[in-house]
């Protein structure tokens, strides 16, 4: 919440005619630059507490992080405040604008894993529905505050995650929030709350907020793990099928890449079924491939829907009743024999093992690996997260995951869920991603990231 201009006769004439009361969060107070001039005027936002104890609350949360002269600055910045609305003739009392009164029936449901390691960064699948009726307008973001168990206030201002508006009654959108783990580890509470940007917080006005609780741990060095081994023998009868996903190949410039990953997979060293489903290409890719066989959908340019295509994709691999799929992108090259590999994976990997995916990917902020697993002589990493271009999983696990939601962070959503359920995910080195600076989705992770943590670190690990 930073500060904001306001023209000093625009000023006067929305709080003259009540469109707005000046309003805002005591923490903020301290931004106040009082600068009266003939037409301009700095001002923070204001008051915005329903209650004086609730104002009280916040004076002490300050007094928490900064002391007795923190707390001095602010209240005199806070009288200053007054004087200045008292001038101005400004309503300045600890209520809600009426316009944003709906906002406060809602609900949110979370889904997060309750033990992390330090400093990781978190995924949480997130569900927040507007209960009431009216329209959600104003642009929003979910945060949380950082809590010690004894209520000590660590950190204010988490990661903010913005929720696409507008939102209509009745309407539930789905989001991935992170979270920034702290880095010693302990227990701590996470208090959800979403920020009305440059308004207030929800929880300013009354509503109680969801609450988290985390336990953090240090993070395993990998060079120090050993690798947890179960051996048994490997079924030759599970039915394995083989989803492809593709979109807009011609406009892309991806047809070669999906070429590659298709010849890749004739060599998979196992009988399998394959079908290829097409996400709606407008540039006439679905006329190209239907000769494959594929299932097409009606052309659609939103490049948001990559969840939907990877739901339905794997929807039409069940209707064959197969033990394990194995889902891949357009832009994955399978080793050779690598769904031998697969079979003798899952022949032998524990019920709490729901995600291992086909390629190991780069160290991201996201991706903590914690363990070293080999089954039937196949090693993979433990990890909080993995890509879902080259997901494999037993077929009776998917109603643990589905619906993925239909936009990018289907695969950031299923782990999230699976994780807040205590499932287990891994990677192993089965394949490579060969599209990775070439996404149809708009997938920028790898774009961005580092050289560093472009290396492929990770391959040495899974080797026997």
């Amino acid at each position: 919440m930073g500060l904001v201009f306001i023209d000093w006769v625009k000023m006067k004439a929305i709080a003259q005619s009540k469109l707005l009361r000046i309003t805002g969060s005591f923490r903020y107070v301290g931004n106040f630059a009082g600068e009266i001039g003939e037409k301009k005027v700095l001002v923070s936002r204001l008051l915005k507490r329903e209650s004086i104890l609730s104002l009280l609350r916040k004076m002490l949360r300050v007094f928490w992080r900064e002391g007795l002269n923190g707390l001095k600055t602010r209240v005199q910045s806070l009288l200053q405040l007054v004087k200045l609305a008292h001038r101005l003739k400004i309503d300045y009392s600890f209520s809600a604008p009426s316009s944003f009164a709906e906002i406060k029936t809602f609900s949110i449901s979370i889904l997060m894993a309750k033990l992390v390691f330090c400093k990781e960064r978190v995924f949480a699948a997130v569900m927040i529905t507007n209960t009431g009726e009216q329209t959600w307008e104003h642009k929003i973001s979910l945060s949380y505050h950082l809590y010690k168990t004894n209520g000590e206030l660590l950190e204010w201002d988490g990661l903010r995650t913005p929720v696409e508006t507008p939102i209509s009654p009745g309407a539930t959108k789905n989001i991935v929030a992170q979270v920034e783990a702290p880095e010693q580890p302990g227990e701590y509470l996470l208090e959800w709350d979403l920020v009305f940007e440059e308004i207030w917080w929800l929880s300013d006005i009354g509503k109680t907020p969801i609450i988290s609780h985390i336990e953090v741990v240090e993070t395993p060095i990998i060079e120090n793990m050993q690798p947890i081994i179960i051996n048994s023998a490997v079924s030759e009868k599970l039915k394995v099928v083989i989803a492809v996903r593709t979109w807009n190949l011609i406009r892309t410039n991806r047809l070669g890449l999906f070429r590659q990953t298709i010849n890749s997979l004739k060599l998979a060293g196992y009988p399998n079924e394959l079908i290829i489903f097409d996400n709606g290409s407008s540039d006439g890719t679905a006329d190209l491939i239907r000769d494959l066989g594929a299932y097409t959908l009606p052309p659609d340019e939103g490049i948001a829907n990559a969840g939907r295509g990877m739901n339905m994709a794997i929807e039409k691999a069940l209707l064959l009743k197969p033990d394990i799929i194995v889902f891949s992108d357009d832009d994955i090259l399978w080793h050779d024999g690598f769904l031998r590999a697969i079979v003798k994976f899952w022949s032998c990997a524990p019920s709490d093992i729901a995600i291992m995916s086909g390629f190991v990917e780069p160290r991201f902020a996201w991706n903590t690996v914690y363990g070293i697993v080999e089954y039937n002589g196949i090693r993979a990493l433990l990890t909080s997260s993995a890509p879902g271009g080259s997901w494999t999983f037993r077929a009776k696990d998917w109603k643990n995951i589905a619906p993925l939601p239909e936009n990018m962070i289907h695969d950031s959503w299923g782990c999230a869920v699976l994780r807040a359920r205590g499932r287990k995910i891994c990677q192993a080195d089965l394949a490579l991603h060969i599209g990775d600076n070439n996404s149809a989705w708009g997938n920028m992770a790898y774009a961005n990231a580092p050289q560093a943590d472009l290396d492929s670190w990770g391959g040495r690990y899974c080797q026997i």
